[in-house]
């Protein structure tokens, strides 16, 4: 029969081989989601050659004005002569001439003087000069194009296959020697479950949570593996147990008169409590008050595990981040940033 030790040296053994193997397997599936990013990678956006658009042509100004006289005159004099018979009919038919003269003869004068500064020697000069400021700047464009092309195709674009390469190798090399550590820890976690001394340790409570926290439970109470797993399931149930409902007699009701007992039945019912109260160990009530006065307790512990593991993968992404940025910085020759650090759970 083994003591509380030795049950608690077993206990730590598989904690720390379980553990061994959620750490490996956290860090098999982190180089794998590193791989397949690396391997998704796009290389560096090719360059592009710049359209210089069209120059638009000169502006034409008219000098042709607008000669209000000639369009208003007609109107004003009809309107002084409004009194005299029939001039207001004169007077509206004069207003049409204000839309005529604009359409007919002002706009038409602006439009022959725009058709013959357009076909003026001088404008066709500047529209030519304009024409040639765009063809020079499209030559100077896919000047810089083709030495851009030629640079990213003889240098970007191989170097970055080339460290694309070195990283995917890398990785492939971290990922083979993670994973052979990992078959090498849960093959010497298959051989602890083998062995006669881990018999102790239940099937159903050998995954890694709840040797954890039977390994606690021990190492808070004194107490063997049997009692632990008790003293879990106590406080499961207390947890899932609904909280107790007031009762609340109802007015009027009046309790039935209680018949005295007889000596020899109180006697009895005196000496059976004290039969059953001495059957119930001191350890027992012990070990059930500690418990549910550590509900809480085990709460806070709960959620401080979680809240570690929550920032221990945080920080490897953000060090997986900051790796990656650090690849594409060295690719464009900047600076790298230094890395962050890294908890582990």
């Amino acid at each position: 029969m083994m003591d509380q030790q030795e049950q608690f040296k077993i206990i730590s053994e598989a904690r720390t081989l379980t553990s061994e193997v959620k750490q490996m397997q956290f860090k098999v599936n982190a180089l794998k989601d590193a791989l397949k990013s690396e391997r998704a990678e796009q290389p560096p956006t090719p360059p592009v050659c710049i359209q210089v658009p069209p120059p638009s042509p000169p502006a034409i100004t008219p000098t042709v004005k607008f000669n209000y006289w000639a369009a208003f005159l007609p109107s004003g004099i009809s309107l002084l002569l409004i009194l005299v018979p029939f001039m207001f009919i004169v007077f509206m038919a004069s207003l049409i001439w204000i839309p005529i003269y604009y359409l007919v003869i002002y706009s038409e004068k602006r439009r022959k003087e725009a058709d013959a500064i357009q076909n003026s020697p001088v404008y066709q000069q500047q529209y030519q000069a304009l024409l040639q400021e765009q063809q020079r700047q499209q030559e100077v464009e896919n000047q810089k194009y083709l030495t851009s092309k030629e640079v990213y195709e003889s240098k970007t674009l191989p170097e970055f296959e080339a460290e694309k390469q070195r990283n995917i190798a890398e990785y492939e090399q971290r990922l083979s020697e993670a994973t052979e550590k990992l078959a090498a820890a849960e093959k010497k976690l298959a051989k602890f479950w083998t062995s006669e001394a881990a018999a102790i340790i239940p099937r159903e409570y050998r995954d890694w949570e709840s040797i954890k926290t039977i390994k606690n439970v021990m190492q808070d109470n004194d107490v063997d593996i049997a009692e632990a797993i008790e003293l879990i399931h106590i406080r499961d149930q207390a947890q899932n147990e609904p909280a107790p409902q007031p009762y609340y007699e109802p007015q009027g009701y009046e309790q039935p008169p209680q018949r005295r007992s007889s000596f020899v039945r109180d006697t009895a019912s005196v000496a059976a409590g004290v039969v059953i109260g001495n059957s119930i160990s001191d350890k027992r009530r012990r070990k059930e008050m500690e418990e549910l006065e550590r509900k809480r307790q085990d709460e806070a512990d709960r959620r401080a595990r979680a809240e570690r593991h929550r920032r221990a993968v945080e920080s490897q992404i953000e060090f997986d981040r900051v790796k990656k940025l650090n690849e594409e910085r060295r690719r464009k020759g900047q600076p790298e940033l230094p890395l962050p650090p890294r908890e582990w759970y």
